[in-house]
This record gives structure tokens, sequence and C-alpha cells, in this order.
């Protein structure tokens, strides 16, 4: 078995996504583990501040543009037209 690690460099962009899924495209057994994509630590770090400051509209705000960028970035990875997710199927779970 192998064990797959990649940083936030190799799932930050559509590319190197596609990239990292084929490289670990074959049948054999392994583990993958997937960093979060670029700056996405920086940015819960800064929804955390605004939480730990009261700030509960700002934090809310922060969260929605990076749950809207990961929606784009999904749209973008998963070119499949029956895999799309939109905002409105999302919001209403």
């Amino acid at each position: 078995m192998r064990i797959y690690k990649f940083d936030g460099n190799a799932t930050a962009s559509v590319r190197g996504m596609q990239h990292v899924a084929k490289l670990i495209q074959d049948n054999t057994s392994k583990i993958v583990v997937l960093s979060a994509p670029k700056d996405v630590t920086k940015h819960l770090g800064e929804v955390a501040a605004s939480f730990f400051n009261r700030n509960i509209e700002e934090a809310h705000d922060k969260i929605t543009r990076l749950e809207f960028q990961f929606i784009d970035f999904a749209n973008e990875l998963l070119t499949n037209d029956t895999i799309t997710v939109s905002y409105t199927h999302l919001r209403a779970h």
C-alpha cells in the first residue's frame, strides 16, 4: 500500500486537482491525503477571529464567500452536468 500526501499548492487549482487524479488513478491500494487548498487555512483563521471578536455578521460573510469559492471550484472540476453543484440546492440542505 502507498500513501500519497498532496499539499495546498497541488489542490489549489482545477489543473492541480486533475493532475493529482491522474497520479492516483491506478487500481492499487492507497491512502490519499489532500491538504486544504492554498489560502483556505488563512481564510478559516479570519473566520475564527471574526467569531472571537463577536462579529457574527462578518464571520458569516467570510464563510459564504468561501462556500461560493468552493462551489465554483467544484463546478469547474466536475464537468459532468449531472453532478454540477448549485447554490440553491446547497442552501436547501
